[in-house]
C-alpha cells in the first residue's frame, strides 16, 4: 500500500502516554508555581505559626496585658482568668473552654488544628492554629482556601482542561484516519462503484478497506454482468420482433386477399378480426423494438376519448380472442363512468389488451373471463380476472416485472414475462396504478389497472 500502518493499539497508547507526560508536567508547573509564591513572601510555610507561637511566648507569659497584634501571625486565641471566665479573644467560649479542659498542646494527624496553652499568673491563654501554608495576603487567606487545597484545585482544572484538549486532538485524528472509510462507505452505498480506495495507515481500518475494496470490485462485476445480460435480453427481443414480421406480413397479407374473395359474412368477419389483429400485432412489434434499443420510455400523447367507444373497442377484441378457448364473458359496466377520459388511446388500450391476453391465456377451456368497468370519483378502473390458478405469492410481489414468467402452471413457452411489464408501465405513465391480486369470486388471477379521469397532460 506504500503507507507506514500502525495498530490501534498504538494510537491508545501514544494517547495514554501523552496524557501522562502532560499530566507530569502540570504537576511540575504547579510546583514551580508554589515554590515562587514562597520565595517571593506571598505563602508563608506550614510551621510558620508554630514557630511564632514559640518566639513569642515569654512574652505572651510576662506581658501585663493581652492585645490581638501580640499574638502570632495565623492564630487564633482566647483569653481566660482562673476561675474560667471568658476575658477576650477571637475562639468561642465553649471551644476555648474545651481546649483548656485537655490543658496541653495537641496536633490532628493532618495538622489543621493544632492548639497550645500558655500560663500567665492570673490568666491562660489559649491558641488554636493549623500547621499548613497559608497565604499571606488578608484577602486571599480569607477568600480562598489554604494555599495546598487551591494549588490542589488549580491542578484539577488544568488537568481537565489538558484531558479535554489532547482527547480532542486524537479524536480528530482518528476522525481522519476513519474519513477514507466513511467515504468509501457512502461510494458504495450511491452506488458509485468507480471510485480509488485510499488507505488510513491504521491496520484495523485498512482491513475494513481492503474488505470494502473486494465488495466493490465484486459489486462492478456483478452490475457489469447484470448490464451486459439486460443487453442481451434486449437485442433478444429486438431480434424476435423483427423475426416475428415476416409472418406477420405472410398473414396480413393473405388476410387482405381474403377479403376481397367471395366469402360469407361470418367469415369476413373473421378475416377483419385477424387483419385487424395483425395491424395491431405490427404496432406492438414496433413498439417493442423500440423499448429495447432505448431507455427513456414512451412518453403518452393524452387526447380526450369517449369512454363508451374505448370500452366498445376492448369488447371487440376480447370477443375474438376467447372464441378459440371458448370462453364465455362476463362484463360489468358502471352507470356513471365519465362520458370522456384524458388518456393516449393506443397506449392505454395496448395495456387493457395486454391483461385481457395474459387472461385468456390462463383461463382453462370453457371457462369464465370477467370484466369490470366502474368509476369513482376522479377515477376509473377496468378490472380482469381470469379462471385459471391464480398468482403465486411470488407471482404477486414480481408479476409486473420484466421478463417475470412465474411458475409453470401459469405460463407457456410462448410467454416472456412482458405483458404485465409493458401495461404497469403504460398505466403508471397514466398516473394511475396496476393491482395484482387473486379473484375471490374464480380463485384465478386478478388485475385492476386505476387511472386518473383526467389522466396525464
Amino acid at each position: 500500500m506504500g503507507v507506514k500502518r500502525i495498530r490501534l493499539r498504538t494510537v491508545f497508547i501514544q494517547y495514554l502516554l501523552s496524557l501522562g507526560a502532560c499530566t507530569l508536567l502540570l504537576a511540575f508547573l504547579c510546583l514551580g508555581v508554589f515554590t515562587l509564591l514562597m520565595q517571593y513572601g506571598m505563602i508563608v510555610p506550614a510551621n510558620h505559626t508554630e514557630q511564632s507561637i514559640a518566639k513569642s511566648w515569654d512574652v505572651l507569659q510576662r506581658a501585663p496585658e493581652i492585645t490581638q497584634e501580640m499574638i502570632p501571625w495565623g492564630a487564633e486565641h482566647a483569653v481566660l482568668d482562673q476561675q474560667k471566665n471568658y476575658i477576650s479573644g477571637n475562639i468561642p467560649k465553649e471551644r476555648a473552654l474545651d481546649i483548656l479542659q485537655k490543658n496541653q498542646s495537641s496536633c490532628n494527624l493532618m495538622g489543621t488544628n493544632c492548639t497550645d496553652v500558655i500560663e500567665r499568673e492570673h490568666e491562660v491563654i489559649v491558641l488554636q492554629y493549623a500547621i499548613v501554608p497559608q497565604f499571606t495576603s488578608n484577602f486571599l487567606h480569607n477568600t480562598l482556601p489554604n494555599p495546598q487545597l487551591t494549588l490542589l484545585l488549580f491542578f484539577v482544572v488544568l488537568m481537565l482542561l489538558e484531558v479535554i484538549l489532547i482527547s480532542g486532538f486524537f479524536a480528530r485524528r482518528l476522525s481522519q484516519k476513519m474519513a477514507s472509510l466513511q467515504e468509501a462507505a457512502h461510494h458504495i452505498e450511491a452506488k458509485n462503484l468507480d471510485f480509488t480506495v485510499v488507505y488510513s495507515g491504521v491496520s484495523e481500518i485498512d482491513e475494513v478497506l481492503s474488505s470494502l475494496e473486494q465488495l466493490r470490485e465484486e459489486l462492478k462485476k456483478s452490475l457489469e454482468q447484470q448490464w451486459n445480460l439486460e443487453q442481451m435480453k434486449k437485442e433478444q427481443i429486438s431480434a424476435l420482433a423483427h423475426d416475428i414480421k415476416t409472418p406477420l406480413t405472410i398473414i396480413q397479407g393473405n388476410a387482405d386477399l381474403l377479403i376481397d374473395s367471395d366469402l360469407a359474412e361470418n367469415q369476413q368477419e373473421y378475416i377483419g378480426y385477424i387483419s385487424k389483429n395483425a395491424d395491431q400485432i405490427e404496432q406492438y412489434m414496433a413498439t417493442l423494438i423500440e423499448i429495447s434499443n432505448t431507455r427513456k420510455q414512451i412518453s403518452p400523447r393524452s387526447k380526450w376519448v369517449r369512454t363508451e367507444a374505448f370500452i366498445q373497442q376492448i369488447r371487440t377484441q376480447l370477443d375474438a380472442l376467447v372464441v378459440p378457448k371458448h370462453l364465455r364473458i362476463e362484463f360489468h359496466q358502471d352507470n356513471n363512468l365519465p362520458p370522456e377520459v384524458l388518456i393516449d388511446n393506443e397506449l392505454l388500450h395496448r395495456a387493457v389488451m395486454n391483461v385481457l391476453a395474459n387472461a385468456v391465456e390462463y383461463s382453462p377451456y370453457e371457462s369464465v373471463i370477467y370484466l369490470q368497468v366502474e368509476a369513482k370519483q376522479d377515477w376509473w378502473s377496468i378490472t380482469v380476472a381470469d379462471s385459471g390458478s391464480g398468482f403465486t405469492s411470488e407471482g404477486l410481489q414480481s408479476a409486473v416485472k420484466q421478463f417475470y414468467r412465474g411458475d409453470s402452471s401459469r405460463t407457456s413457452k410462448s410467454h416472456y414475462g412482458l405483458g404485465l411489464y409493458i401495461a404497469d408501465t403504460i398505466v403508471r405513465q397514466h398516473q394511475g396504478s396496476l393491482h395484482i391480486s387473486n379473484s375471490p369470486l374464480t380463485g384465478g388471477g386478478q388485475v385492476r389497472i386505476d387511472v386518473p379521469v383526467r389522466g396525464v397532460r
